[in-house]
């Protein structure tokens, strides 16, 4: 008995000692690599090296979006300060040891306000974005327009410095590995023309608030989107000025709305195009027919009245749509009906929105017939209603590049690509295929496609003064009116007329007559287009 007892021991003395080494060999050489990575966290703090944002180019290559340098100082994972300069870094090195600095690209917009609706602007990330793990504290995102929209190429990928620490976290100088570099963003290329925005930019000049839309109605590329008041979104790229900001969002103009495509309006005298479409479709215009407009137009025990006071005499279809006669089209109405006007206009889509990527665009409204029964119950609304709806007044309400699409389309016999912004991301072109069909028949179209020439070149069209030398122009005019000051001014045209390329859309809030005001602007903006084709600048 005496002997077996060092055995066991042994024994033991060997199980022991195999258990050490097996759980020697799992921590050294299993866990090993993730026990090092462990302990090197300790010592090692990853620093984010920002990438530099892609630039966005217009149409010519002028550079509408780049970036300047700044600095951001970080206290362990808190942002001391953001957006300063080298002078005030190097006096914080030398005061405070506990901190460390990145540098980072802030936006550049070299034409301030020119195109700020459509290019947008960025900012912080949001708390949610870097909860998420999209971002990182002090990363910038596309906020708005362009920006947000085409955020992942933009945006590019940030790289990674490996700096040592101390052990009371404080950085050490020396890198303890080699840095993962950033990668940039992608370019994008656009259609817009910053020549163009800053002329349109000049003809607004007298005027507080409007928009103005050009768009090549052939591949729907948008040469110029402009809303009025413009704002330097140069202010919103770094450290925002509280003060700054805080004018701009209490501004009363509203500077932060897109009228373009988020300004909704009724579309005054362009919608006849619309009712005249419906009475083609359901039989009831004849083109040779003569309607005598009074100056105004009874039904029941209302009258309506025409836009000029002592009418416009005997008209047909095509000299109703020239002299824009409200009387003609309240006649057309009358015959349409009320249900069956609402239902035409809520199958054609013209309210819908229509851009590929322009950023805000609101739906426009059009009523139906449970719309009247609720407001108004059963016996509050009449036939009389759709006499309004007919002239584009009334509870109708669309933007303007939804206007511009539907002129387009009729340009265009009946359909249209989808307006865009961006035609290049990178090396690679970008094709939009979607293509806006108006639910009419093409022959129709036709007609009122022929009316819209005399608009601005019969001897009384109302947009005369949108006619050019060396182009044939067609559009509408349109005078909408406002419940809180003077009528808007509208005019939606296209040239030449032989073969369609580009179309004008303007609106100026309380300025007028579309005729007086929106018209020759318009005008000016064809001229300024037809020198370009002539230079083979365009398209």
């Amino acid at each position: 008995m005496e002997e077996k007892i060092p055995r066991v021991l042994k024994y033991l003395i060997y199980v022991v000692f195999g258990v050490m080494m097996i759980r020697l060999f799992y921590l050294e050489i299993i866990k090993g690599e993730e026990y090092n990575r462990k302990s090197m966290r300790n010592i090692v703090k990853e620093i984010e090296i920002p990438a530099l944002r892609g630039r966005i180019f217009d149409r010519y290559g002028k550079v509408l979006a780049s970036w300047r340098p700044g600095y951001e100082v970080f206290i362990e994972d808190t942002i001391l300060k953001e957006d300063i300069s080298i002078e005030e870094v190097v006096k914080l090195e030398q005061s405070e040891k506990k901190i460390y600095i990145i540098g980072r690209p802030y936006r550049l917009y070299p034409y301030k306000g020119i195109y700020s609706h459509a290019i947008g602007w960025t900012g912080k990330a949001s708390r949610e974005e870097i909860l998420k793990g999209f971002y990182s504290l002090g990363d910038r995102t596309g906020k708005s327009g362009l920006e947000k929209i085409y955020e992942g190429f933009l945006r590019g990928r940030d790289g990674i410095s490996f700096r040592m620490v101390d052990a009371k976290g404080n950085i050490m100088g020396q890198e303890v590995r080699p840095a993962i570099a950033p990668l940039k963003g992608m370019d994008i290329i656009t259609s817009l023309d910053v020549d163009m925005g800053i002329y349109i930019d000049s003809l607004f000049l007298p005027y507080k608030k409007g928009a103005c839309i050009v768009i090549n109605i052939k591949n729907g590329e948008i040469l110029s989107i402009y809303s009025k008041p413009v704002f330097d979104i140069n202010i919103l790229s770094g450290k925002v000025n509280e003060k700054e900001w805080f004018n701009i969002k209490n501004d009363s103009l509203n500077p932060l709305l897109n009228r373009a495509v988020s300004g909704v309006y009724p579309p005054g005298s362009i919608f006849k195009i619309f009712t005249a479409l419906t009475g083609f479709e359901l039989g009831i215009i004849d083109t040779n027919e003569i309607i005598e407009c009074k100056g105004k137009y009874k039904l029941g025990n209302r009258i309506f009245k025409d836009w000029k006071k002592e009418g416009h005499g005997k008209v047909n279809f095509r000299k109703a749509v020239e002299v824009s006669c409200d009387v003609y089209f309240y006649e057309i109405a009358r015959r349409i009906g009320l249900k069956r006007f609402l239902d035409k206009l809520n199958v054609s889509k013209i309210e819908e929105e229509k851009c590929f990527d322009v950023f805000g665009e609101k739906r426009g409204y059009f009523p139906d017939i449970d719309f009247y029964y609720k407001r108004y119950g059963p016996y509050g609304f009449s036939e009389g209603n759709v006499l309004n709806l007919a002239i584009g007044q009334g509870e109708i309400l669309l933007t303007p590049i939804q206007i511009a699409v539907f002129i387009g389309q009729i340009a265009n016999n009946g359909k249209m690509v989808k307006p865009h912004i961006v035609k290049k991301i990178g090396a690679d072109n970008v094709e939009i295929k979607d293509t806006l069909i108006l639910p009419f028949k093409k022959k129709y179209i036709e007609i009122v496609k022929n009316a819209l020439y005399y608009v601005c070149n019969g001897e009384k069209g109302t947009g005369r003064l949108a006619a050019i030398e060396g182009w044939k122009v067609a559009g509408k005019t349109g005078t909408t009116q406002n419940p809180f000051g003077e009528d808007h001014s509208l005019f939606c045209g296209f040239a030449p007329f032989e073969d369609p390329v580009f179309l004008v859309m303007v609106l100026v809030e309380n300025a007028g007559m579309g005729g007086e005001v929106a018209a020759p602007l318009a005008g000016k903006i064809f001229n300024y287009l037809y020198k370009k084709w002539q230079k083979n600048l365009l398209p």
